[in-house]
């Protein structure tokens, strides 16, 4: 739930018509990523839903780089970041 939460916070700082076009699938991809994580985890027969589950990180990804690319992600010159930081995202799935 982690990653849901990181990107909530986020697109807080989205424009307005960023926050309700690429902002909404953001919010729906980590969703699904995290329902389906969850599904994985309880269950046997894991491939199918695992395969699923990184196509589905795939598209999240390339999500992330359109928003890079339109600049709803940005680093202002200050330094400061809105943006996602993909090893914080990593991080969130790979755990100790």
């Amino acid at each position: 739930m982690d990653v849901t939460v990181y990107f909530k916070k986020i697109m807080r700082n989205f424009s307005r018509y960023n926050k309700y076009t690429l902002g909404s699938e953001l919010g729906e991809k980590s969703r699904q990523i995290v329902e389906m994580t969850n599904k994985a985890n309880s269950t046997k027969d894991r491939l199918p839903l695992l395969l699923e589950l990184s196509q589905r990180l795939e598209g999240l990804k390339m999500l992330i780089r359109i928003c890079k690319e339109v600049k709803a992600i940005y680093q202002s010159k200050d330094g400061k970041r809105n943006g996602l930081f993909l090893f914080d995202i990593a991080a969130m799935f790979v755990k100790d």
